[in-house]
């Protein structure tokens, strides 16, 4: 088997062993050869890849899939960002990902137990590539406000900030009013025309 680089060998190891539950570490790691072994000194797993210069791809040279360490539920390879990515692909597909059910998916996937302070980080850096970082979104409020005026004119947009006490920082987005002159002109198009009367009694 071959890997185009030293990377993308590395992350099948750790994606291999996640799913297998166990826990290995990386004993050689140069730009010519990569060794990981199992942390239990008595299991004799083992994969070897190294550099194949010549046609410039990572071969796999050795490899020992004898575990004979009992499965891990709980393991260090699954880190943040791998974490994180597993969730991207989950959020894009139901937006509403609650934490439990993202535990939920960790456990029937790849059997392991996860603590919340790591979840709630990776939840967090996925939902920032899948929604993109708060501050940076509402920062494109008002060019937002002025493309739609300037795709739609004659429509109507108003941003409101809460100004803040120190002139050097930022306002905050407090609400935003949108209404398009295409809206209006329906509005007023279909509305019947009314005739106010004044409420008090007729005097004979």
């Amino acid at each position: 088997m071959t890997f185009t680089t030293k990377m993308e060998f590395k992350e099948a190891v750790r994606e291999y062993c996640i799913q297998e539950g166990r826990r290995i570490w990386f004993k050689k790691n140069d730009n010519v050869r990569m060794r990981a072994v199992c942390k239990d000194e008595n299991c004799g797993w083992l994969v070897y890849a190294a550099n194949n210069t010549e046609n410039n791809y990572w071969q796999i040279k050795t490899f020992n899939d004898d575990h004979t360490c009992a499965r891990k539920t709980k393991n260090k390879l699954a880190n943040r960002k791998w974490l994180a990515r597993k969730l991207v692909k989950k959020l894009r597909k139901y937006p509403n990902l609650r934490h439990c059910e993202a535990a939920q998916y960790f456990k029937t996937k790849c059997d392991l137990e996860l603590s919340m302070c790591s979840l709630t980080r990776a939840l967090g850096d996925a939902r920032a590539v899948v929604y993109g970082d708060a501050a940076a979104q509402y920062g494109m409020i008002r060019d937002y406000g002025l493309t739609l005026l300037r795709s739609n004119p004659g429509s109507t947009v108003t941003v409101g900030v809460i100004p803040q006490p120190n002139p050097d920082d930022k306002p905050i987005f407090e609400k935003m009013y949108i209404c398009l002159d295409a809206c209006k002109k329906g509005f007023l198009a279909g509305c019947r025309p009314l005739i106010g009367l004044d409420g008090a009694f007729l005097k004979t």
